[in-house]
């Protein structure tokens, strides 16, 4: 996409762009052309390589999709985001694809996305070193989103050692695979990491087929869990074995997030866990003050 004229759209606040050719010679000239722009969507636009978008002082939310890497050869390198005014950010990359975030400091709410196909032991270090970085460049946001592939990838930086950065989160959701075991580790951390967490959002899912048994050894001997990976095949049945680490990773949550007031679990199947057995389970651990939520989807 190159525009052959110079872009006017002085009144429009909404613009989207789906797969688009985005030089920076066209990108600097929409953006110069859209005064008062408030939302930005791009969607498997190419050749992006740097988004500034510090003269857009009207603009609050930013989104991007980035296409699967097979679809379209897209040359370019890492993306560059400076955007010092937006409040909301999302994001949705496949791992091969670098993004710095250089200035997001009015940033209140992101949400992350990290895909790929397949995730080894053996090449998550290549992508553990991306998601730190992401995260600690969203360390002053108060609400957090962070989709499955990236916890476990937090959760291979956590067995490393790695260091997290401290977050002023106030609200975290998490979206987790149907073996979120291999998430546990990462969530165990930014729940240490998140001093001012008050709400938790736990979405239980399906997804994608993602194996690790180091990652479920490290799990069952650092949190004293029976679950490994054979396990977790059975519990898609939404069987005891669900309710049991359901209810085990209530109790994980309360010990490390010291100030959460609220927390709620979206499980997938009607017949996974019922309320009466996390009370059963989980109320000994919740403070007076606290209050949970158990939802049920179709």
């Amino acid at each position: 996409m190159i525009p052959r004229c110079t872009v006017s759209w002085k009144s429009l606040r909404n613009l989207s762009l789906i797969e688009c050719k985005l030089g920076q010679e066209s990108t600097d000239n929409i953006l110069s052309g859209c005064p008062v722009l408030e939302s930005l969507t791009l969607y498997a636009c190419r050749s992006l390589e740097r988004l500034d978008l510090r003269k857009s002082l009207s603009l609050r939310r930013l989104e991007i999709y980035h296409s699967h890497p097979g679809r379209e050869l897209d040359p370019s390198g890492p993306v560059e985001i400076v955007a010092p005014h937006i409040h909301f950010l999302k994001l949705t990359v496949y791992a091969d694809k670098q993004f710095t975030l250089t200035d997001v400091s009015s940033l209140t709410e992101a949400h992350l996305y990290i895909r790929i196909n397949i995730l080894l032991d053996s090449t998550a270090h290549c992508f553990q070193t991306l998601a730190l970085e992401l995260l600690a460049k969203l360390h002053n946001v108060e609400s957090l989103t962070l989709g499955a592939t990236l916890l476990r990838i937090l959760s291979l930086a956590e067995l490393r050692g790695d260091p997290f950065p401290t977050l002023k989160v106030q609200t975290l959701i998490i979206r987790t695979e149907t073996e979120f075991a291999q998430s546990v580790p990462g969530i165990a951390r930014l729940l240490q990491n998140s001093p001012g967490l008050k709400k938790l959002t736990v979405y239980m899912m399906h997804g994608y087929n993602i194996m690790s048994r180091n990652l479920d050894q490290y799990w069952g001997l650092k949190y004293k869990v029976f679950a490994p990976s054979n396990d977790s095949y059975s519990m898609l049945g939404c069987n005891v074995a669900t309710s049991k680490v359901l209810a085990w990773f209530m109790e994980l949550v309360l010990r490390n997030a010291k100030t959460l007031e609220n927390m709620v679990v979206w499980l997938r199947s009607r017949q996974c866990v019922t309320k009466e057995f996390l009370k059963e389970k989980s109320t000994r651990q919740v403070h007076k003050s606290m209050g949970y939520e158990v939802r049920r989807t179709n």
